[in-house]
């Protein structure tokens, strides 16, 4: 019985995680050779339950179609349409799509497997694009200063970008409204070009 209000005591404290335990019971019949196994699960209490649901039900799991929809509501068709050229142009050269479950705000990682896991910025439903350099900083080639300083000093040829030097091991941002300049999203791409060049080998 202690063992069992423990895990009733965790699994209602704790949110979204959960926390429950099996008990199994084996029934022996009459026939030392027949045996049945009776399992019950310890921990799903009605007041657990209703916490799970209302937390469960308050993070969006996002997809392509959410994500893209819940920008055009957000920022409408022209911001949206750069949107989806970014995808377009990303989807032959990266592994895959990792989608964030903020509950208020989407966002978008492409990323690229090889001998490490790469990602070289997130796209965001409040209309930024948020630049990961301190998560290219521990791996090759971009755990070199010069590469990322590079990568930073093609950005900010676009004009409106202006991300500062000291934000080269952080995550600094810059608003989707700077592509919408067909030559400024023609920067952008390049760009993006010489970042893909730099991981081949790595």
């Amino acid at each position: 019985k202690e063992l069992q209000l423990l895990i009733e005591c965790l699994n209602w404290q704790m949110s979204p995680a959960e926390i429950l335990g099996v008990e199994i019971k084996q029934l022996l019949g009459q026939c030392a050779s027949v045996k049945t196994l009776v399992p019950r699960v310890i921990g799903l209490t009605s007041n657990a339950q209703t916490i799970k649901a209302s937390t469960r039900g308050s993070f969006e799991h996002w997809t392509e179609e959410t994500f893209v929809k819940k920008y055009f509501n957000m920022h409408g068709a022209a911001e949206t349409e750069i949107i989806k050229k970014i995808l377009d142009y990303l989807k032959p050269k990266i592994s895959n799509f990792w989608f964030g479950k903020g509950s208020e705000n989407g966002s978008i990682f492409p990323m690229i497997y090889k001998k490490h896991r790469h990602y070289p910025f997130a796209l965001w439903t409040n209309g930024t694009i948020e630049m990961q350099f301190q998560h290219m900083k521990p791996f090759p080639p971009f755990d070199n200063l010069v590469l990322r300083k590079e990568f930073m000093t093609r950005l900010n040829a676009i004009k409106g970008v202006t991300l500062p030097e000291d934000k080269l091991d952080k995550r600094p941002s810059f608003s989707v409204k700077c592509l919408l300049e067909p030559e400024s999203l023609e920067v952008f791409f390049e760009t993006l070009d010489w970042y893909f060049g730099q991981l081949e080998g790595y």
